[in-house]
């Protein structure tokens, strides 16, 4: 009785350690899989940032890597609910294209774990988000970032691929 009494409030008092290496992993797996998908998109630049497709009215572009607008990291068209039969382009004009979305252009490797159906996630299983403007950004032009533990946009906990200025 004694020796369970013990192995209990040992048991009992790695919980909480337990819990914070938890944490401290998915911030810092979230950290690095941000600025990883950064440097990518960085090197990645043989488009000059733009997707175009055709549509029954013409030839139409979009930022790549955010085709639909709808601020989140693409996935393929097929898999990705940012496009839909409406959205422009559409799923089908997407993937005519020859668009994958960030992991199939790129071939990104994705740790364990941070891919939820052909999605890229964060440590809290959030997409990914992703916005312009070469005066934010640097010379990529494309900042990527995680909502962080709370899953808000524009909080302090966010985790960025760039260096706020």
């Amino acid at each position: 009785m004694v020796v369970m009494a013990i192995i209990m409030v040992l048991v009992g008092g790695s919980l909480p350690i337990y819990a914070h290496m938890k944490k401290r992993a998915k911030l810092d797996q979230t950290r690095v899989l941000v600025k990883s998908v950064g440097a990518a998109i960085s090197a990645y630049s043989s488009t000059g940032g733009v997707w175009s497709w055709m549509t029954t009215s013409g030839p139409r572009q979009a930022p790549l890597w955010d085709l639909n607008r709808d601020g989140l990291l693409d996935g393929p068209p097929d898999a990705d609910t940012g496009f839909s039969t409406t959205s422009q382009p559409t799923s089908a004009q997407a993937s005519a294209s020859g668009y994958g979305g960030f992991l199939g252009m790129t071939a990104f490797e994705a740790p364990r774990g941070l891919v939820k159906n052909r999605l890229l996630v964060d440590g809290w299983g959030n997409r990914l988000r992703v916005a312009y403007g070469a005066e934010v950004y640097g010379p990529s032009q494309v900042g990527v970032y995680s909502c962080g533990i709370d899953g808000a946009p524009g909080t302090a906990d966010d985790l960025r691929s760039w260096t706020p200025r």
